[in-house]
């Protein structure tokens, strides 16, 4: 299951640590505990027996621990090995039993940019959030239980305050704003609303990043309890511990009363369905995003889109009858309404413009497919047509062009190599690298209409590169040119997922480099396949298992000089996948010593950031 990093905990965490569980006091009293807000008094009593812990002792340790902690109290004269907790007398947690349904359900269950009306009531956990210096609602939430709402902290930071007033109430529509055309003040909004409630309380997550988003998820503790009853409304339901998340080709839900197709502020309350996409497939397409696994992707359909006015705004899935709040809008684009990935880290909620074709990484339909049949010490001649993401780095020294290393195309305007490649060692012998040349097979033939040159503009080597011991030697090349994929294919980078090839299974290495045995240079490509070698006996070279992979051992079979920044591939399923660069090995490269290479894997979420970082 790709959403696997505790998505359902870490939501969890945040949340229970504000909401029932406020600080409370660890007093020395027997009978009895106060809460420091003297909102509410409970027992101190055993956690065995506090029908709030019970709820949650099959959630994640982690989680457990620190609402035992906020709720610890002392007894004295009893047993030293019980837990003791501030047990409060009121529930202020979901209640499943109620949650995420309408309050008066209707037959059938059942605007967003290009969704559809909601039905009287659909969402009665929906709120909006006013702010003193505008006439509209800026963002919505979503109400959790009788005194907490949830929203995104983007909604409540100082950079949004600013510019649209502080914030100091929330409202709860009035039948889901059902006819509330013709809205232009405070006042009129204030009319039209079933609810107006103070708030009391804001806390954002304390790891929310302004600049990324991450972590954009906030609560908004109410200055009084909402009576549900009387308000003919219920809370949405929060994923528990038996909650399934959405997976690749699920529906989800969004809701919210941002612009519609027509650039206006909608009166009535949209909803629009979205689309799980696998996180591989997110990666792969959008590479100005780096997407953990604790994220998620939802896919919109052209003119369907959450939009301004939605963030905060709930992503709903129903399981069993109810409405679980699996994500918040955090941030869009400018232009509503685009076909779009949206992404959601610990609860983000993105939604991205088209990507420009440079910052792309491209998908496993369009990456490592080679027309192979079946460098190199002991290699043989690759085909014309075999593997057209290797690059031949030219050098150039007094006027001069010389290769001395390779590296691979994995998008259309970057180049990976290795870091030794770009430093002084090489560029005191050669000069600096200013092209980098696709499309060669035969050094020797005069015909460069099979290849072409591209100037290089920027060079990015990994910041924790040591040339001693060849630690994280890996290395972008960004071109001023995009790379024609017409006449190229980029080699696929590994998937989060990917699975190390297993010791004895051969890969396949590729480049211009020494032949051995005084052989010299080979004037066409060379592919070689080598074993996977096990660390332990690379050990003596005291490598780094993580980001290093040891190959080849087979006497006159091996990578050599001029070889080093080339790819080391394994082919899955159709595609060849870059599971490591050529890095290091011993002098004499054809006595069956094994050879090092740098672990690509390991690198993806540093290659994914330089890559937008030059998106921006």
């Amino acid at each position: 299951m790709l959403l696997k990093r505790n998505f359902i905990s870490i939501f969890l965490q945040f949340i229970l640590a504000f909401s029932e569980f406020d600080t409370f006091s660890a007093i020395n009293e027997v009978q009895h505990c106060t809460r420091l807000d003297n909102i509410s008094d409970g027992s101190c009593i055993s956690r065995q027996r506090c029908p709030h812990l019970i709820e949650y002792e099959n959630t994640e340790s982690e989680t457990l621990t620190k609402l035992i902690i906020n709720k610890s109290c002392f007894q004295p004269k009893v047993n030293p090995l019980i837990s003791y907790v501030c047990c409060s007398e009121k529930k202020f947690m979901i209640d499943y039993s109620i949650c995420g349904r309408k309050y008066a359900p209707q037959a059938g269950y059942d605007r967003i940019f290009g969704g559809k009306d909601a039905e009287l009531d659909q969402y009665p956990w929906h709120v909006l959030l006013m702010y003193q210096k505008v006439s509209y609602s800026a963002c919505a939430g979503t109400i959790i239980n009788k005194k907490y709402v949830l929203t995104a902290c983007h909604c409540v930071s100082p950079g949004l305050l600013n510019a649209a007033g502080d914030i100091d109430s929330i409202f709860i529509p009035q039948s889901s704003l059902l006819d509330y055309r013709g809205i232009d003040s405070i006042s009129t909004y204030q009319e039209k609303m079933r609810k107006k409630i103070k708030i009391r309380t804001v806390i954002c997550h304390p790891q929310y990043d302004e600049k990324t988003k991450f972590n954009d998820i906030a609560l908004l503790r109410l200055n009084e309890e909402i009576n549900f009853n009387e308000l003919e409304i219920t809370p949405i339901c929060l994923p528990n511990t038996t909650f399934i998340p959405s997976v690749h080709g699920d529906r989800v839900k969004a809701i919210g009363f941002g612009k519609t197709e027509n650039d206006t502020i909608s009166p009535i309350l949209q909803e629009v369905d979205l689309t799980i996409v696998d996180n591989e497939a997110c990666s792969n397409f959008y590479s100005n995003i780096t997407i953990e696994d604790s994220q998620m992707c939802a896919k919109g359909e052209v003119g369907k889109d959450t939009c301004d006015g939605d963030s905060g705004g709930a992503l709903m899935t129903s399981q069993n009858g109810q409405w679980i709040l699996e994500g918040l809008t955090s941030y869009g684009t400018d232009i509503c309404g685009i076909a779009c990935h949206k992404v959601n880290p610990e609860s983000d909620y993105f939604c991205c413009k088209q990507p420009f074709a440079f910052a792309q990484l491209p998908s496993y339909d369009n990456c490592g497919s080679a027309d192979t049949t079946f460098r190199i010490a002991g290699g043989e001649d690759a085909d014309v047509s075999d593997y057209r993401w290797h690059a031949m780095l030219l050098y150039e020294k007094s006027g001069v062009l010389r290769n001395a290393c390779g590296g691979a195309v994995i998008s259309r305007k970057f180049v990976l190599t290795a870091a030794h490649c770009l430093k002084q060692k090489i560029t005191e012998t050669f000069g600096k690298v200013s092209k980098i040349r696709l499309g060669e097979h035969d050094t020797e033939t005069e015909d460069e209409s099979q290849t072409d040159d591209y100037e290089v503009e920027k060079i990015f080597i990994h910041p924790g590169y040591s040339e001693s011991t060849k630690q994280n030697d890996i290395a972008l090349i960004y071109l001023k040119n995009e790379v024609d994929f017409e006449l190229y294919t980029p080699v696929c980078l590994p998937k989060q997922d990917f699975e190390d090839t297993q010791t004895g299974v051969q890969v396949q290495a590729i480049g211009f480099g020494n032949l051995g045995n005084d052989k010299g240079y080979p004037n066409i490509k060379q592919k070689v396949k080598l074993p996977i070698v096990d660390s332990n006996v690379c050990a003596r070279r005291k490598i780094n298992h993580e980001s290093q992979i040891c190959a080849g051992g087979e006497p006159g079979k091996d990578t050599c000089d001029g070889d080093s920044g080339g790819s080391l591939v394994t082919k899955r399923n159709k595609n060849w996948i870059l599971e490591g660069i050529v890095s290091f090995g011993v002098k004499n490269c054809t006595i069956g010593n094994p050879g090092v290479y740098t672990r690509v894997k390991n690198y993806r979420k540093w290659i994914l950031e330089t890559i937008r970082s030059m998106s921006n």
